[in-house]
């Protein structure tokens, strides 16, 4: 999917309820405007990286759920169009990094090695390029990095 479909598509969403906004691309992101404010925005396009600056119509916008209703439709659609993948650690058998978000902090977390129908609440097994990179230099994860296959993810 491309973000002129992104945009269409969550623009018609928007209109089904809320008849007085206008979803756009604005400096590089998706983003949410109403009447004449742009009020949120996923930077970069990234469904990880929301931001809300309702301004002037604070009030009225925090006693509507259109912030939410932006946020999952946005992030739903935007996941559509990251390539996601899974890290297989030995090739030609079934072991995938997981990822355990169990801690208060982004670096409190667990490594792993299973199955992608073995996982738990928390559990990332799919992975788009730029965190498989950030993971390739952490020290406490011990995969041979050259011997690893990436399967993309199908998001249809």
């Amino acid at each position: 999917m491309d973000k002129e479909k992104i945009v269409n598509q969550l623009q018609q969403k928007m209109q089904e309820t809320y008849s007085h906004t206008e979803v756009l691309e604005r400096y590089g992101a998706l983003a949410l405007k109403v009447e004449g404010e742009v009020i949120a925005w996923f930077s970069d396009w990234d469904p990880d990286n929301y931001i809300i600056h309702p301004g002037p119509k604070a009030e009225w916008v925090l006693s509507t759920d259109i912030l939410l209703e932006f946020y999952k439709e946005g992030k739903k659609l935007l996941k559509k169009l990251i390539k996601r993948y899974t890290v297989q650690i030995f090739p030609n058998e079934r072991g995938y990094l997981h990822v355990d978000h169990t801690g208060t902090t982004s670096d409190e977390v667990s490594y792993s090695i299973g199955w992608p129908e073995t996982i738990g609440y928390l559990t990332q097994t799919e992975f788009t390029k730029s965190e498989i990179e950030e993971l390739k230099k952490r020290d406490d994860i011990a995969i041979d990095w050259d011997k690893v296959e990436l399967e993309e993810v199908d998001n249809a």
